[in-house]
């Protein structure tokens, strides 16, 4: 999983973007992957890549970017940023995003 977030003016935070990566059971090869970016006009664009199949399909929606607002760490304190997963798996559970997703 890859966050990615932009600072803003008011030195906040906002995750506008999760890369989530799957690979074979050995780990060696990369066989998906989800690409999400979101704005903060709350649509959304969910772009997953099948590299086994060759595939390539695209979700876009509106969805509540509330929880993707962070405040800007203090020096040293970013674990709490890497704990987007949570936001993540909400997002997909509650999108048309979901039907990318092999459950």
């Amino acid at each position: 999983m890859l966050n990615n977030f932009d600072v803003k003016e008011n030195k906040s935070l906002f995750l506008y973007s999760l890369i989530f990566y799957k690979y074979e059971y050995n780990g060696n090869k990369e066989v998906m992957n989800l690409v999400s970016s979101f704005e903060e006009t709350e649509e959304y664009i969910v772009e997953r890549n099948d590299f086994k199949n060759g595939t390539c399909e695209e979700v876009e929606g509106k969805v509540v970017v509330d929880n993707h607002w962070k405040q800007f760490p203090k020096f040293g304190d970013y674990m709490y940023l890497c704990k987007e997963e949570r936001c993540f798996l909400f997002f997909v559970q509650n999108t048309k995003a979901s039907m990318l997703v092999d459950t």
